[in-house]
């Protein structure tokens, strides 16, 4: 479980106005509620989070018309193809067009439903 005090990094501080997801691999994310700092790798920008549930899934299960998707916090991420290149970005390892990528349809994946408590320097989008 991840502490209040662990921040959560966002390649795109992108956040749509009411509930937020985002997919983790693996699970230290799991059963984690409560107010988290957010912030870009860099620190350049940040606000806060409310994480309000948790869930974990094989992320091949978030194909086709997925209700989860439209939640996705960064609009490029609200299609299973976009997420999917995201989380291969997001989780390298090796190379993309290596034989074996650190990260795999198959892959167990948190998903985090959250909401913004503080804007801080983030982007927010309209829809």
């Amino acid at each position: 479980m991840a502490k209040a005090d662990t921040p959560m990094e966002f390649r795109h501080l992108t956040f749509k106005t009411g509930l937020n997801m985002t997919v983790r691999k693996g699970d230290k994310w799991l059963d984690s509620t409560g107010i988290y700092p957010a912030k870009t790798p860099d620190g350049i920008r940040n606000a806060k989070v409310r994480i309000v549930e948790t869930l974990t899934t094989i992320f091949r299960d978030l194909q086709g018309d997925h209700p989860f998707l439209v939640l996705n916090h960064d609009p490029m991420g609200r299609t299973y193809s976009n997420l999917h290149g995201l989380m291969r970005d997001s989780y390298p390892g090796q190379p993309a067009f290596a034989e074996s990528p650190a990260f795999h349809q198959d892959d167990m994946v948190t998903v985090v439903f959250f909401t913004v408590v503080d804007k801080g320097n983030s982007i927010e989008q309209e829809k």
